[in-house]
């Protein structure tokens, strides 16, 4: 009881991650004839060189969606998202229903708490009958959260139909987030065992477990999570709040 009340006390300071990988897992198939997108690292590419040979494409195929949406992801990975949304844009004018580009979309507007403007464009979408819907239906549902429209998010995660690993991490999120977040731990702990490879999930895991009063599991959930990707910043800094807050170790 002592330490969930502790883990209460730092609820808003932990690090919460929802999975960027819910744009990836389109955006892996949105490039012309199936081309894979490259991976986004930023400490593992020269983006400005990329992103001149993306935008000399665009020029050389102004039909064709993909391009502009390479051209944003680039400049999130160089850190503009304004010209992110420029180029986005520009690919929905090309393709209303390029769904990689409107799932980039709302993860920017998500990350700026542009909340409505992503709700209604995540609604017309699956209204207009876009397929990969699930995508669409959890990006919904965490936009919803963010209002306070709890039991709709809900409600929109309940007509997934096909997805086994992000409607897990979504739902996860989305327990964590909530009112009963002391109780989130089952949920986490399938959202992991549905994707035992994910860096936010195991993240995710080590926030339930300092919910349930385990501080030294959280510590190796969150060091599992570094493992897996050592500069996830959540993982980093709930680290620290662990070992500060819980086993009073500062030079950790």
């Amino acid at each position: 009881m002592i330490m969930s009340r502790m883990a209460n006390h730092f609820a808003g300071a932990l690090r919460l991650i929802w999975m960027a990988g819910l744009v990836g897992m389109i955006g892996a198939c949105g490039g012309p004839s199936g081309t894979v997108a490259p991976d986004t690292d930023p400490s593992a590419r020269d983006w400005s060189a990329e992103l001149a040979q993306a935008d000399l494409r665009r020029a050389e195929n102004p039909a064709e969606p993909y391009w502009p949406y390479r051209s944003a992801e680039i400049h999130l990975a160089m850190g503009s998202p304004g010209e992110a949304e420029y180029a986005l844009a520009e690919a929905l004018e090309i393709d209303r229903d390029h769904a990689p580009s409107i799932l980039l979309l709302s993860k920017i507007h998500y990350q700026s708490g542009r909340h409505e403007p992503a709700i209604a464009l995540l609604e017309g979408a699956l209204n207009r009958g876009l397929g990969n819907a699930d995508a669409l239906r959890i990006a919904l549902a965490l936009h919803y959260e963010s209002i306070g429209a709890g039991q709709a998010a809900h409600d929109v995660l309940a007509q997934c139909e096909s997805d086994r690993s992000l409607r897990p991490n979504a739902e996860a999120f989305l327990s964590l987030r909530g009112d009963d977040y002391l109780h989130s731990r089952p949920v986490a702990e399938a959202a992991l065992a549905a994707n035992p490879d994910s860096a936010p999930n195991h993240n995710n895991f080590g926030i339930a477990l300092l919910y349930d009063g385990e501080p030294e599991a959280a510590r190796e959930a969150f060091l599992t999570a570094l493992e897996i990707d050592g500069q996830l910043a959540g993982a980093l800094y709930n680290l620290a709040i662990v070992e500060a807050y819980y086993f009073y170790d500062l030079d950790k």
